[in-house]
């Protein structure tokens, strides 16, 4: 370990104390290719350059590379044959540093060159001293001596200690001569040259191009000019041009801006969203960038590309050429979706007061979506059909089934009509379709006229036909009548439009508008579209000699010979001789001779000769002289004539056949039994299990088993 010490010790300590090699002249010898008589070539074919090195050293000399042949003349002579074009050599000698000479010019094959080299520091000239000469500015060349350095300043050699005479020229500065005494330690001396011209800046726009004296110059900062008159011309694209004429003597400093004026127009974007994003791009790729409305002012001519971003649209691309002097406006651009969407367009002052729903419509079934609002752009995020319904409070004034595609993007118009009511209990009929009205009410048609008429109890009946596009219509009241009656009502034809109370028994149809409370029996048809304070329900008892109907529900005992039904809701028991029919649910006892329906739910006890069905889900004990069916789900007892058939089942169902289309949980009893799963019994000759959940098997005669 001590012995490596020592050994990396000595070997610092030699290339510390190591001489420096230094290139005293380099020139072509013009004389004859010395050397060999053949010449040597170097691997490319080529004739190699000869270099003759004339030294002072005590030691030998050596090329790290490209030599191929090595000829000694004497001790301080030596010939090397080397690649020709070689840019470059590596100067080896023992007691210096390694030292790399790059050629001033490219060597030529077959040319002879002479290259003198002295060595500084080395032993017996270990007194040597480091000297560097600067001058502003750099550059200058250096003779030491009268004998010229191969480096321009900054120029560092070494030196012994004496005194040497200094001579510095440069171009266009006056020389400098000076004795220069160096002595130890160091010498860095700086020298400022004086110019024999004149030096001129010019400033311009970048990318500009000059011209002095109607030559290109590309140095725009320290020309050197002689003493005399010249002419600047400064030229752009898309800009205007400059020039100037002056003159320049020995000493001036000149400072000349020259910067050509842009040839512009103006650029006005109307993406028609205050939250789209406006980028234009002109032809160099500068940027300049707006939100909603945006003006560009001082824009360079040329052709521009434009870009429109926002987000859920697609970006909207276009290029334009702008002249100069134009004023250009590109307005009504349209972005595209990127998504599914419709179009609806509602005056400013409705949009607070009314409510937009959608519902998505796949295979007959509607499903609510959320919409996302922008502008007059409401956004499904999907494709398909939709059925699009606007509410006033709690009133459907408009609804329309729409298709919506990536090519097919509905507009739907809302025209609509204000009406003010005098009376907050106010009622208005349009074309016979009745509307409940507070202090206004919004009528939405899209026929040209409407006949118009407004009942309110106590005072005559306003008529009115209205014509587009009158927005506004006052109605003058006139007392009426009284109008509230007690007690019991006979006749064939009643008063229609009063308010009753008690017992009313009419031989030919009771009225269409009243509010019924108590019992009514009629001969043809009794609460067609009775109202109970004003919500269009029927409570009570009521028969009819050819049916029974509400306009909204239908509460209580109900008999109709031929029907019974309400708009919505059926509660309690009803009869109908042929059906008895709920738009939404049935609950209670429903007994009809052919059919009893809900287009909902069915809960309770339902008995029906024909067919009995809901086309939600069916609770309680159904009876079917034909079928029982339920499109959900059925709970509860099913007897049938013919067939039973819903989705899932749980309970008893008896029928020759029976179909569960989803689990059935129970007992399924008759000819034919399938269910797509079983939890429970099936009692038939053929039994029929789907997917045999729970070890139930596909099929099975007689009795299947699983609990």
């Amino acid at each position: 370990m001590r012995e490596l010490v020592i050994i990396i010790i000595l070997v610092i300590s030699i290339q510390i104390c190591a001489g420096v090699l230094a290139v005293k002249s380099f020139e072509m010898d013009n004389g004859d290719y010395h050397g060999s008589i053949y010449p040597e070539y170097d691997k490319y074919g080529e004739a190699c350059s000869l270099i003759r090195i004339e030294h002072n050293l005590d030691g030998d000399i050596h090329l790290a590379d490209h030599v191929y042949k090595k000829e000694s003349v004497t001790k301080n002579i030596v010939y090397f044959y080397i690649i020709a074009k070689s840019k470059s050599i590596i100067i080896k000698s023992a007691g210096y540093q390694d030292y790399k000479y790059n050629f001033p010019e490219i060597l030529e094959n077959k040319k002879t060159y002479i290259l003198e080299i002295v060595g500084r520091g080395d032993k017996g000239r270990l007194d040597d001293i480091p000297v560097t000469i600067r001058t502003i500015p750099s550059g200058a060349e250096v003779y030491i001596d009268s004998v010229k350095q191969t480096e321009r300043t900054p120029l560092s050699v070494y030196l012994p200690v004496g005194l040497f005479h200094l001579k510095l020229e440069r171009e266009k500065y006056y020389p400098i001569e000076i004795d220069l005494s160096v002595k130890s330690p160091k010498i860095d001396r700086e020298y400022s040259l004086s110019p024999a011209c004149g030096i001129l800046d010019i400033q311009t726009n970048k990318g500009a191009q000059v011209y002095l004296n109607d030559k290109l110059v590309t140095q725009l900062e320290g020309i050197e000019l002689e003493p005399q008159k010249f002419t600047l011309y400064v030229e752009q694209d898309k800009h205007r041009s400059v020039s100037v004429e002056d003159s320049i003597a020995i000493g001036d400093n000149l400072t000349k801006n020259l910067y050509p004026e842009p040839i512009c127009g103006e650029v006005k974007v109307n993406p028609g969203m205050e939250q789209a994003e406006v980028l234009l791009i002109d032809e160099n790729g500068w940027s300049y960038r707006g939100t909603g409305e945006s003006i560009f002012k001082e824009l360079l001519i040329g052709e521009y590309i434009l870009e429109i971003s926002c987000s859920g649209y697609l970006t909207y691309r276009d290029k334009f050429i702008l002249n100069e002097g134009e004023k250009k406006e590109l307005e009504e651009l349209v972005l595209k979706r990127e998504t599914a969407y419709f179009r609806l367009n509602i005056p400013v002052e409705l949009q607070e007061k009314l409510r937009i729903t959608a519902e998505e419509i796949v295979s007959k079934k509607r499903e609510a979506i959320d919409l996302e609002v922008i502008d007059n752009q409401y956004i499904t995020g999907k494709e398909g059909e939709f059925e699009v319904t606007i509410w006033h409070d709690d009133y459907r004034i408009f609804q329309k089934k729409i298709m919506i595609g990536s090519e097919n993007v509905p507009d739907l118009e809302l025209n609509y009509k204000l009406y003010e009511s005098p009376k907050q209990k106010s009622r208005l009929y349009v074309n016979r379709k009745f509307k409940d009205m507070g202090k206004e009410v919004l009528l939405v048609t899209e026929h040209k006229a409407e006949q118009v008429r407004i009942k309110i109890p106590g005072y005559l009946d306003m008529r009115e036909k209205v014509v587009f596009p009158q927005s506004e219509i006052t109605y003058p009241l006139k007392i009426g009548k009284d109008y509230f009656r007690y007690g019991m009502g006979l006749g064939l034809f009643p008063d229609k439009y009063k308010k009753f109370y008690g017992l009313k028994l009419p031989f030919i149809y009771s009225a269409k508008y009243y509010r019924m409370v108590g019992f009514e029996a009629n001969v043809v048809l009794a609460g067609n579209y009775s109202d109970c304070e004003g919500s269009g329900t029927f409570g009570g008892i009521g028969i009819g000699g050819v049916g029974v109907t509400a306009g909204k529900d239908l509460n209580g005992l109900t008999l109709g010979v031929l029907f019974t039904g309400a708009e919505r809701d059926i509660n309690g028991i009803s009869i109908g001789g042929i059906f008895t029919q709920s738009r939404r649910n049935t609950n209670g006892i429903a007994i009809a001779g052919l059919f009893v329906n809900s287009e909902r739910n069915l809960n309770g006890i339902a008995i029906g000769l024909g067919v009995t069905s809901a086309k939600c889900n069916c609770n309680g004990i159904a009876i079917g002289g034909l079928g029982v069916g339920a499109e959900e789900d059925f709970s509860g007892i099913s007897i049938s004539g013919i067939f039973k058939k819903s989705k899932n089942s749980s309970g008893i169902t008896l029928s020759p056949i029976n179909i569960s289309n989803g689990k059935m949980s129970g007992w399924q009893i008759g000819v034919v039994n399938y269910a797509e799963s079983l939890k429970g019994v099936q009692l038939g000759i053929l039994n029929f299990v789907k997917d045999g959940e729970g070890g139930a098997i596909p099929f099975f005669p007689g009795i299947n088993i699983y609990f």
